[in-house]
């Protein structure tokens, strides 16, 4: 059983130094933004391109829709077609390529994506994530990240 005493005992067996040293490494090899953005994209495509597949198999496509997204899109309900899912396919392989970029770069192109977003299908527009916030919280953990790093290298060097 876990105890504060184990974790007395563990913390007095490594030094301030090599606590320093060991978040420097982790922060180090963290990506900029936390982790890969690009990817997370790609998986929600996949996540979204499979939905769409049950949907078009289950009984009652608008009940099974309600009931994984909470309520019918207020337009009304129809499902995506396969040019639909190819154009949200080539979308979210731009969003993924475009949050490969730091987030500053990514940033004046924000615009252009969000232009791109109002053309997809409505199942798409109301699924996708805000992309103007998921490239300021990129931005705020690089910065986060980038000041912990100044932190422990002026702590290791006793400025």
């Amino acid at each position: 059983m876990f105890t504060l005493g184990a974790l007395d005992q563990g913390l007095e067996e490594v030094s301030v130094d090599e606590q320093r040293r060991q978040s420097h490494e982790t922060l180090v090899d963290l990506a900029d933004t936390g982790f890969d953005w690009a990817e997370a994209f790609q998986h929600e495509r996949a996540g979204l391109e499979i939905a769409v597949r049950q949907l078009r198999a289950a009984a009652d496509p608008a009940a099974e829709y309600q009931r994984r997204f909470g309520a019918l899109p207020s337009d009304g309900f129809n499902l995506p077609g396969e040019s639909d899912v190819l154009a949200f396919g080539r979308f979210m392989t731009r969003v993924s390529d475009l949050f490969q970029l730091p987030p500053d770069a990514a940033r004046s192109r924000l615009d252009e994506l969000a232009a791109d977003l109002e053309t997809l299908h409505p199942m798409f527009r109301s699924t996708a994530p805000v992309l103007d916030r998921v490239n300021e919280a990129r931005a705020e953990f690089d910065e986060t990240r980038q000041e912990l790093l100044r932190r422990l290298d002026s702590s290791r060097t006793g400025r």
